[in-house]
């Protein structure tokens, strides 16, 4: 069997195979150049060249190495590039050299904005290092971060512009306005001087958020109306206790409920109708003692004639609920028992300015307003015609102010035009007016009128105050009679108001007949 043997010649190089004859061998049986079938490739370590079998290495370098890349030829390998770098990746899998720091910290000046990124390399302190998400907040610029000059001129409050802040208003004057700091208006409201303001986060008062009204009350920010429909005590609703308005007899509670007006019969009753006879109506007025004269406490308008105050004991007796009446007079003059100077010219009679004598205009004498123009003694014969008689000054007094010494019939405040026919608050009276038409002026026991409308002749003489007064309700006389008579309760063109009072006096000679004049009966059991 012939057999190949191989030798080297210099003309093919190192590593080429050549043939030569051998025993047996014959030249057509030798292809030059191709290698015995037997032939086994030799690549070890090698990614190009011969391998031995008249072939070439494959290249099976993996990435990052290349074949030739380690500076040796035909063999696998990678060469470092740290080139400007001192750390990160050197190419080769390998490190050109650590920061020695932990992600997202700073690896250099802050100044330089010099961050790690997620694997811990330094970015150089670029913005736009493509493995590093940042953003700058004013803009990037060349890979660095634009800068930003904050701006507080003139301002002591808000933004800088670059995004911090010139101040905070941190006191009352706590909004910022265009950069300085001012109050808050309309910021809270609250009671002030009875009504609801609007204040400024400063406390300073600003406008009206609610007006209240004279009969409200300004009460936990807001304005409120008191009721006391029904009631003569306990709470209003608004912070206040309801006043006791009940009229004598009745008390607060005296039926039994509390809070509300009452008392029982036979104390209740008022100008009962059986009463009625000749002058209409009268009142019952029970034996109770009374403190007749001005009550200071209630009053700062007494005038010397009232003192000194002093305790009367008045008998049980009945008063007209109404003033005699213009229709009441024309009975008893129809009977022939009255005369009066409406008609003769003797009666002083307003005429817009003065008081003069003359005839009673028509406007004044209807049949239900009060009779004028009549002397005390033609006064006092009305009543004894009726079967009464003028009631004693203590009688009248008690009758207009109770037992508890108020200072207007219906209490101790309140003089105003729907209480009584007067002329202090412009109410507009130039004349008398229908008998009971003020039904708020009512009296303790009933009354109307006592204040207001036309002056009242009682039986008493005048005296220039109560020393030595009677304190039995008895009239006080002075023998002979003395020169004037006592006239009580004001009138339609009294202008003043302590001439409105219950306690108030005045006095007129008893033949004085004028238009503002009148008078009311009692009457005494026997």
């Amino acid at each position: 069997m012939s057999r190949r043997e191989y030798t080297r010649h210099p003309e093919h190089g190192q590593g080429n195979c050549h043939s030569e004859y051998v025993h047996g061998d014959t030249p057509d049986t030798f292809d030059a150049g191709i290698p015995d079938a037997g032939c086994v490739p030799d690549c070890a370590g090698k990614c190009d060249g011969p391998d031995g079998c008249q072939g070439t290495c494959p290249d099976t370098c993996l990435s990052p190495d290349t074949c030739g890349g380690g500076l040796t030829k035909h063999v696998c390998g990678c060469t470092p590039d740290c080139a400007a770098k001192n750390c990160g990746d050197d190419g080769c899998n390998g490190s050109c050299g650590t920061c020695n720091k932990q992600p997202s910290s700073v690896c250099a000046d802050p100044d330089t904005i010099r961050e790690y990124d997620a694997t811990g390399n330094c970015n150089g302190g670029r913005c736009d290092y493509p493995s590093h998400d940042r953003t700058c907040q004013y803009g990037c610029s060349s890979g660095l971060c634009n800068s930003c000059t904050p701006d507080c001129t003139g301002k002591n409050c808000g933004l800088d512009g670059c995004g911090g802040k010139c101040g905070d208003c941190v006191t009352c004057l706590n909004v910022c306005q265009n950069g300085n700091c001012g109050v808050t208006h309309h910021s809270s409201y609250s009671c002030d001087s009875g009504d609801v303001y609007w204040f400024d986060s400063c406390d300073t008062r600003e406008e009206v958020k609610a007006d209240c009204t004279v009969s409200q009350t300004c009460l936990d920010n807001r304005c409120c109306t008191p009721d006391c429909t029904g009631k003569c005590d306990g709470p209003d609703g608004c912070g206040g206790t309801c006043p006791d308005n009940c009229v004598v007899p009745k008390t607060c509670g005296g039926a039994g409920t509390p809070n509300v007006c009452g008392c029982i019969p036979p104390a209740c009753q008022l100008c009962d109708p059986s009463h009625t006879g000749k002058g209409g109506d009268m009142c019952d007025v029970p034996a109770l003692a009374f403190q007749m004269g001005c009550n200071g406490a209630v009053d700062n308008e007494c005038q010397n004639d009232e003192n000194p105050r002093h305790e009367v004991v008045v008998p049980a007796f009945k008063i007209d609920k109404y003033e005699v009446t213009m229709g009441d007079l024309e009975g008893c003059t129809t009977a022939g028992a009255c005369t009066h100077h409406i008609d003769d010219g003797q009666c002083y009679v307003w005429n817009g300015s003065n008081w003069v004598q003359g005839v009673l205009p028509w406007e004044s004498r209807e049949s239900s307003k009060p009779a004028v123009c009549l002397e005390w003694g033609q006064a006092n014969a009305y009543c004894e015609w009726a079967g009464k008689k003028l009631p004693t000054e203590a009688q009248w007094e008690k009758a207009a102010r109770g037992p508890d010494s108020r200072k207007y019939p219906w209490g101790n405040t309140g003089l105003a035009c729907d209480h009584a026919v007067q002329n202090t608050t412009s109410c507009g009276n130039n004349k008398t007016a229908v008998v009971g038409s003020k039904p708020l002026g009512v009296g303790p026991y009933g009354t109307l009128d006592m204040i207001g409308n036309v002056w009242e002749w009682v039986e008493d003489d005048h005296h220039l105050n109560y020393n030595g007064a009677p304190n039995d309700g008895s009239a006080w006389l002075d023998s002979p009679r003395g020169t004037y008579r006592v006239l009580r309760g004001g009138s339609w063109e009294t202008m003043d108001s302590w001439n409105l009072r219950a306690s108030t006096r005045n006095l007129n000679i008893p033949t004085a007949a004028v238009g503002h004049l009148g008078f009311r009966c009692a009457f005494e059991d026997p």
